[in-house]
């Protein structure tokens, strides 16, 4: 393989990266409606986190729980 396809690979894979990258959104867990991981009001931002998110918990009232 030559050396612009490989550079051509590797720049198409980087920007796939930063593109998932810039995608994912920090959430918190806040637990201030109750324990339940899926509600939307106890993560700040409200909304649910998925598989490209960044998740934060620290101490809070309720602990969250998966189901």
């Amino acid at each position: 393989m030559n050396v612009l396809i490989k550079f051509l690979i590797a720049s198409f894979l980087l920007t796939l990266s930063l593109i998932f990258e810039s995608n994912a959104v920090n959430f918190t867990w806040t637990g201030t409606t109750n324990s339940a991981w899926n509600t939307t009001t106890n993560w700040s931002p409200n909304g649910l986190p998925d598989s490209l998110d960044n998740v934060i918990i620290g101490t809070a009232t309720n602990s969250p729980l998966l189901s």
